[in-house]
């Protein structure tokens, strides 16, 4: 299908063919497969000029730029068409778009990995702008949403591997110490916001109480970091990850340790 394979691809004309009939007639030897093929072009075209989420984190981004979003649509199209039926097929209209989106997302992530080899510029400022307060000059890329969404992702995946390792007492602390610093990082969370809201500690109100949960948030902290180092090497090991995965890992580990000593962060004694 020359049409598929093209790069810069042509829309199709307008399909009257629900997402849901779309995958439904993609299998060889059905009469409306070709006009299922052009349909899903059209469908896909259409998915990746929205702001698409990441599913494993609730992360959302846009693809910019019009060959990569071509490339996109006929890498994907190709592979629902060698695919079909998938698994979605049969279902609603919005569980066959949403089937499809994420393929666009993963994909488009898969891409970036490949192409940067996990060693994308710009780490300093992605801290920069986690740590600082918000700026309505400047935004991180969305390259940059990219790479969060895929570390956001592993590091969910190497916290639940360092739970599994310890004993059922340790979990609660663990997970605790993970959505402190998830926050922290990812979602411009500042220390002194966790302090007040998971310790009930204001340096203005009460000092010595403060010191108090700082220095445990801290400990606590640091151990999770810990045990985050160790299950990376181990998930490795293990093959749970890949080559390419633990290098991106250890760059996204690098940024929780950044952030816990970042200025934004510190608190003064």
């Amino acid at each position: 299908m020359e049409w598929v394979q093209s790069r810069s691809l042509i829309a199709p004309p307008t399909s009257t063919m629900t997402p849901a009939d779309v995958l439904s007639h993609l299998e060889l030897g059905d009469p409306q497969r070709e006009a299922a093929a052009r349909a899903l072009i059209a469908l896909l075209q259409s998915l990746v000029r929205m702001r698409l989420t990441e599913p494993s984190s609730g992360h959302s981004f846009e693809i910019q730029g019009a060959d990569l979003r071509d490339d996109l649509v006929a890498k994907i199209a190709l592979k629902v068409i060698d695919r079909s039926p998938l698994p979605v097929a049969g279902k609603s209209d919005g569980e066959c778009r949403r089937y499809l989106a994420t393929m666009l997302v993963r994909a488009h992530i898969a891409e970036y990995r490949k192409r940067a080899r996990i060693d994308l510029p710009g780490d300093d400022k992605l801290l920069a702008t986690r740590t600082a307060e918000p700026s309505h000059d400047e935004s991180p890329s969305d390259d940059a949403l990219a790479w969060i969404a895929v570390a956001r992702t592993l590091l969910n995946r190497c916290v639940e591997h360092a739970v599994q390792a310890r004993q059922a007492r340790f979990h609660e602390s663990l997970r605790t110490s993970w959505s402190q610093l998830e926050a922290m990082v990812f979602d411009q969370v500042s220390f002194a916001d966790i302090l007040l809201r998971d310790e009930n500690a204001d340096a203005n109100v009460d000092r010595a109480q403060f010191v108090r949960a700082r220095n445990k948030l801290f400990k606590n902290h640091e151990r999770l970091r810990t045990a985050l180092r160790e299950s990376s090497d181990r998930m490795l090991k293990e093959q749970l990850v890949s080559e390419d995965e633990h290098s991106h890992l250890g760059k996204a580990l690098s940024l929780l340790f950044r952030c816990q000593n970042s200025p934004a962060s510190r608190i003064e004694h």
